[in-house]
This record gives structure tokens, C-alpha cells and sequence, in this order.
């Protein structure tokens, strides 16, 4: 008999476990669900039609409670008939469009927990349009940067108090020249500031640990950067096109250069790769037509995808003493027969 009970509550703990679906959709109230992790909810569609809408911070469905901890794609685009939204705390990540056009929403409190917001999701709300929510062309909400206005110009310092950049903020700000990061930031999210042509300098903190791809793309302007000691990857297309580009340092906890990181980099000179990398993606520096130099600091060659440097061309790679061999009996050597040499 003990034996049957124990199999019968594998199964029952089984078959509970499996009810947390990934991708499955189901409605409680209101409000479209998608589950998105073990107790973890994505709000996707709300149907509510009254002024003031408060999402919850749980529920229970079929037995089993989950949290809300993102709001989706358009989740509320086109509701004219919100004013106000209480936003539970549970929530981290506000997505594209996920209140665009809710043309009369002036009430809301970004919760502290939120990581991540795209720089779209308040578009054309009340709040949004309201001019008098501008700062010197720039728009904040509860220490959380949510867009600047592709006419800011000059230099600009992000307030010291902003915790959170939202993705493209700054993107397509033609004018812009120079732009400070505080020490608040940890994580420069996608494309925060592609387009800027203009961009010449910016300073990013050591408190950085995560810059995420696209970030700097189409930066023509743009002729170097000092990238914080924490970062552990260089994110896909983060400078493509960044034509103005003279050299780079490849930090030493960086693990990855990530494709086409540095694609149409026609100006980039010389590269400085870290010593823990141990990938470079494919395309990393495709059409980097003027690379004179490349120093590796790591002793062991790290693994090549596809096209990783323009070819033929006539790079010298510098790599650590006692290291040569290895690189010559490596993938490296069909792009530096030759001209492969150790550092000093």
C-alpha cells in the first residue's frame, strides 16, 4: 500500500509541475496572461474599459498562483480610457508599445523592481505628451530615463538620480555630441543610442556591467570609447557602422565578441583583445578595411567563427611570449600568415 501512495504522489507533483507551460495563454478577469516562467506572467491584453486599472500583483489559476512580472507588446496600446494604472511592484520589464496611445493615461508609478522598458512603451500617452514632463528634451518617470527628443543637441548629462535607461532612448538624436553616464546606470540596453551621428564622446561609468547589442550603431561620429572593466561580452552590432572609429580595448572579462560587433568599422586602427576572450562570432570585423594592428592578450587563440576579419589584408597580430606557436597551428593564421609576432 505505501508503495501506491508514493507513486501516486510522484504523479500527482508530476502532473502540477507540467500545468506551468511555457508560451500558454489563459484569461483571468480582464486580463490576457502568458506564462513566461515557473510562477511568472506576462500581462498581454487588457479588456477593462473603466478610467483607472490596477493590474494585480497575483493570481490563481487552475490551482496554482503565479506573479505578474512583465507587461507585453501593445498589453494596453489604443485604450482611451485609461487615466490611471497601478502598476504592481512584482513588474520588471515594460515592453514595446505596451501603452501606446492610451491618449488620456497621466497617472502611473514605474515600481523600482522594473529593469527594463523600451523607449516606445508611453508613447502618445497624456503623460508623454505633456510638454511640461520634459526636461531640456528629455523625459523621466521615477528615476527611469523613458525617451529624448530627436532634437536634444549638444552635450547632455543624464541626471545622476536615473536608474534606468530605457531602450533607444536617445536614438536617431542627430545633434548629439557628447553624453555622461552617472554611476546610477548598470545596463545600457538595445540600441540606446543608434543614429547618433553626431556623437563624438561618452562617458560610461564603471558601474556598467551590461551593454547590450545595437547599442552605439550608425555612430559615425563616434572615434572611441573606454569600455568599463565588468562588462564579460562585446554585444552583437554594438558599433557596426561606427565609421569614425580609431581603436578599441577589448576589456579582460570579456568572454565573447559577438557577430558583426564591429562590421564597417572603415576607420578602426587598432584593437586591443582581452585576455579572457574566447570567441570571436562570425563577421566581428568585417569591413574593417584600414585594421593595421590587433594585440591578443590571450595565450590561448580563441575560437573563430566565419570571416571574422577582413581577408586577404596585411594586419600584424601581436600575442603573448610563448604563444606564438599556437597561434600559428591555429584558424588565426589563415588571416596573419606571416605577420604573426610576439609582444615584447
Amino acid at each position: 500500500m505505501k508503495r501506491i501512495i508514493l507513486a501516486l504522489s510522484i504523479v500527482i507533483i508530476g502532473c502540477a509541475t507540467k500545468t506551468y507551460q511555457i508560451g500558454l495563454h489563459f484569461i483571468v478577469d480582464n486580463f490576457e496572461y502568458e506564462v513566461i516562467g515557473i510562477k511568472e506572467l506576462r500581462l498581454v491584453c487588457c479588456n477593462d474599459t473603466s478610467s483607472v486599472v490596477n493590474i494585480p500583483t497575483k493570481i490563481t489559476h487552475n490551482g496554482l498562483t503565479y506573479k505578474i512580472t512583465a507587461i507585453g507588446f501593445e498589453a494596453f496600446a489604443n485604450k482611451s480610457n485609461i487615466t490611471t494604472v497601478a502598476i504592481p511592484k512584482s513588474v520588471k520589464s515594460i515592453n514595446t508599445w505596451a501603452f501606446h496611445n492610451c491618449v488620456n493615461l497621466t497617472n502611473f508609478t514605474i515600481p523600482k523592481a522594473v529593469k527594463h522598458i523600451e523607449s516606445t512603451a508611453f508613447h502618445n500617452t497624456a503623460f508623454y505628451n505633456n510638454k511640461d514632463n520634459w526636461t531640456d528634451n528629455v523625459l523621466y518617470k521615477d528615476g527611469c530615463l523613458l525617451s529624448a527628443d530627436t532634437l536634444l543637441s549638444g552635450e547632455y548629462s543624464i541626471h545622476k538620480t536615473t536608474r534606468l535607461i530605457a531602450s533607444e532612448a536617445f536614438s536617431c538624436c542627430k545633434k548629439l555630441i557628447s553624453v555622461t553616464i552617472p554611476r546610477s546606470i548598470t545596463t545600457i540596453r538595445t540600441g540606446t543610442f543608434a543614429g547618433c551621428e553626431s556623437l563624438k564622446s561618452i562617458t560610461i561609468p564603471i558601474s556598467v556591467k551590461n551593454i547590450e547589442d545595437n547599442v552605439f550603431v550608425g555612430c559615425s561620429s563616434l572615434t572611441s570609447v573606454e569600455l568599463p572593466n565588468e562588462i564579460d561580452w562585446i554585444a552583437p552590432y554594438i558599433f557596426k557602422d561606427c565609421s569614425s572609429l580609431e581603436s578599441i580595448t577589448i576589456p579582460d572579462n570579456v568572454n565573447c565578441i559577438e557577430v558583426c560587433a564591429f562590421e564597417n568599422c572603415k576607420n578602426l586602427k587598432q584593437v586591443v583583445i582581452g585576455s579572457n576572450v574566447d570567441t570571436i562570432v562570425a563577421f566581428a570585423f568585417l569591413n574593417c578595411t584600414n585594421l593595421k594592428t590587433i594585440t591578443c592578450l590571450a595565450k590561448e587563440p580563441p575560437t573563430l567563427e566565419i570571416e571574422v576579419f577582413p581577408y586577404p589584408n596585411d594586419i600584424t597580430l601581436l600575442v603573448p611570449k610563448g604563444s606564438l606557436y599556437n597561434y600559428i597551428n591555429s584558424d588565426w593564421n589563415k588571416y596573419f600568415d606571416g605577420r604573426i609576432k610576439e609582444m615584447e
